[in-house]
């Protein structure tokens, strides 16, 4: 009888368990985590506040990357015509100030580089304002779509 209930809760255990992230994920996460790790360090420099990061706006930003690459455009206007504050919204994030950066190229050092060299990319970076960011990329044929959103409560 205490063999057979081992068994079953090793089998519960093992039915229940979590997927193993595939090697892709975990780098396309490490990569994202890798940019915020970047940006926080500028904003430290600057005088700001680290930015925490934020499911909700993680997921703007996915849906937005998700979305170029899929579409195979570069632009702050989804294909459905949204903007950032509304897919910002659209996760439930109830925002004071918000803002979003965008890239398409390499990797991650490459998309961070790129936009600290832009006045209008870098200035979103040193926004003292923004307490919260999110980040994801997306791959098509043409490079990395990156989408970096910020915001404020």
């Amino acid at each position: 009888m205490l063999l057979s209930t081992v068994i079953f809760s090793a089998l519960a255990t093992i039915a229940t368990a979590t997927p193993v992230e595939s090697a892709a994920e975990l780098q396309r996460r490490q990569d994202t985590n890798g940019v915020i790790f970047l940006i926080n360090g500028e904003r430290q420099k600057a005088g700001c506040q680290t930015l925490t990061p934020d499911s909700r706006l993680t997921s703007a930003a996915a849906r937005e990357a998700n979305d170029m690459a899929t579409n195979h455009f570069f632009s702050h206007q989804g294909s459905d015509g949204s903007g950032f504050t509304d897919r910002i919204s659209a996760t439930g994030y109830i925002w004071k100030t918000a803002g979003e950066n965008i890239y398409l190229g390499g990797d991650a050092a490459a998309a961070f580089n790129a936009w600290m060299k832009s006045p209008e990319h870098k200035a979103n970076i040193l926004n003292c304002g923004y307490s919260q960011t999110g980040v994801a990329a997306a791959n098509a044929a043409e490079g990395t779509y990156w989408v970096q959103e910020f915001a404020s409560f």
